[in-house]
């Protein structure tokens, strides 16, 4: 079984961000490393949306150290 790397398009340059292809991607952001702990109890994550996006919602599922599970569910509209 092989596995695919999710695709997440680099909009990093100023050229990039305003020739912009069509996008209609529905998973926009999807990282199962991110990491936090007692130091660093909060994290920036950075995305762009798709071409016919009106908002986006966003689903957080996690585990703590000790194995409680976590999840977080919000929809953020124009």
């Amino acid at each position: 079984m092989s596995t695919l790397t999710f695709y997440s398009p680099q909009y990093n340059t100023a050229e990039k961000q305003v020739n912009v292809p069509y996008d209609d991607r529905l998973t926009l952001y999807w990282n199962p490393y991110i990491n936090l702990d007692s130091t660093n109890s909060s994290k920036e994550i950075l995305f762009h949306n798709n071409s016919n996006a009106k908002g986006f919602h966003v689903v957080v599922n996690g585990m703590t150290d000790s194995g409680k599970l976590i999840y977080y569910s919000n929809s953020f509209m124009k």
